[in-house]
């Protein structure tokens, strides 16, 4: 499933934040024309903006939590959660005035941790929960997935060719890359 929410332009869901003012709703709705260019034209950017902004935002990111809820509702309603491997995770964060970062509200070019720190959650029946701080990036994902449903063993030589490892072993990166290219 992709849930493109959370994502420029932020849409209150339901017709929520009725209390966002029309500057904060602009700012949030700008095309993408004037996002990449990062040129917000007749819009004051001022912490009641940014602050808006992030409510949209965070409303977004609820109705995505509200929906990977409904998901595994239902597969637990279908006696499907316990067959079931799930991995959750983002390809950027977003910038809303960050420190050392220009007045921005958007995801733009930049290596700034706001940007590149994102979740990765895996659910998996057998395992147990738990926290791991390791680097890891998205070259990672299909190792782990290949590992969750038990075909590295099978498939030994694909996987050794592959840049990133399973986040279920104790491999562990020194390094991880990012990149920012121009759109």
């Amino acid at each position: 499933a992709n849930l493109f929410s959370p994502h420029r332009p932020y849409k209150p869901i339901s017709g929520e934040a009725d209390e966002v003012s029309d500057t904060a709703r602009k700012l949030a709705w700008r095309n993408e024309q004037y996002r990449q260019r990062y040129n917000y034209g007749d819009i004051e950017i001022n912490e009641s903006v940014i602050s808006e902004n992030r409510l949209l935002y965070d409303r977004e990111v609820a109705w995505v939590d509200e929906n990977i809820g409904r998901m595994f509702n239902k597969l637990e309603n279908k006696g499907l959660i316990d067959e079931t491997v799930v991995l959750i995770t983002g390809d950027h964060g977003e910038l809303f005035d960050e420190p050392s970062e220009p007045p921005y509200i958007a995801h733009r070019n930049s290596l700034h941790p706001a940007l590149i720190d994102l979740p990765l959650l895996l659910y998996h029946p057998e395992l147990e929960p738990k926290r791991d701080s390791r680097l890891a990036s998205q070259v990672d994902v299909a190792p782990t997935i290949l590992d969750a449903l038990g075909v590295i063993s099978d498939h030994t030589e694909v996987v050794d060719k592959m840049a990133g490892y399973s986040l279920l072993g104790n491999e562990e990166h020194d390094t991880v890359f990012a990149e920012m290219g121009s759109h």
